[in-house]
């Protein structure tokens, strides 16, 4: 059963969480189609784990034919209330990850975005992204990091989120299992990258442009010297 959750918040976010937030969120998804090799416009996409439909969001609104998937009922009727607000096109529908109802090489692109470290089998989750992907798999997910551990000691990260472990993968976990899959080519980045799921008002302060102008390029600063130890790990896999 889904845990409980601000349903309004959830369907807008990021566009009710401030600037720092949206900027934080914009980065993840510029990164990846940075690191894609092809653009994404008219290509048809499978965002799994979709939730509220937030990067299904920001495909759609590059041009890709997007469809979404989550075991969740209430995720999926909140992606669909996202689309009609927000204006964009998208499928979404109930499904299982680790079990998905489509045809071999039905989508040129499979997605997920911090949805795999939710499930109790990952791996055969990343086996069924494979299956269904023409041109390529892109994988968001909290990496093993040292950064992190130091961040949970600190209280500012957590191991479980409510009642679920917060699982963490290693860069040579993914890869190999995308090679298991057949994918040959797989680029990794790793970067760092906190934000409080549901930032509070003092999140605001970071709307003034002098403190987001800092902000900002104390993050670009960190990533560029110490990113390839960050808690994020982002990979791709091109077939």
């Amino acid at each position: 059963m889904e845990k409980k959750c601000d349903q309004e918040f959830e369907i807008n976010r990021p566009h009710n969480a401030g600037r720092l937030y949206n900027f934080l969120i914009n980065y993840k998804f510029r990164s990846a189609m940075k690191s894609l090799t092809f653009p994404i416009k008219d290509l048809s996409l499978l965002d799994i784990c979709c939730g509220s439909g937030m990067i299904s969001e920001y495909y759609a609104k590059k041009e890709a034919k997007v469809s979404g998937i989550d075991i969740y009922p209430l995720a999926i009727e909140r992606a669909s209330i996202r689309s009609k607000r927000y204006k964009f096109q998208a499928e979404f529908r109930i499904a299982d990850a680790t079990n998905l109802p489509y045809p071999t090489k039905s989508f040129d692109i499979v997605s997920v975005h911090d949805g795999l470290h939710h499930l109790d089998n990952p791996k055969k989750a990343v086996k069924e992204m494979a299956r269904l992907a023409k041109k390529g798999i892109v994988i968001v997910e909290p990496a093993k990091a040292l950064i992190t551990e130091l961040s949970i000691l600190l209280g500012a990260s957590f191991r479980y989120e409510g009642s679920d472990f917060v699982y963490r993968f290693k860069k040579d976990e993914l890869t190999s299992w995308l090679k298991e899959f057949g994918i040959e080519k797989v680029l990794v980045k790793r970067y760092i990258m906190y934000y409080p799921h549901k930032p509070g008002r003092f999140f605001r302060i970071f709307d003034n442009d002098i403190i987001f102008f800092i902000v900002k390029k104390m993050f670009q600063i960190a990533n560029l010297l110490f990113g390839k130890f960050g808690n994020k790990i982002q990979v791709i896999g091109i077939n």
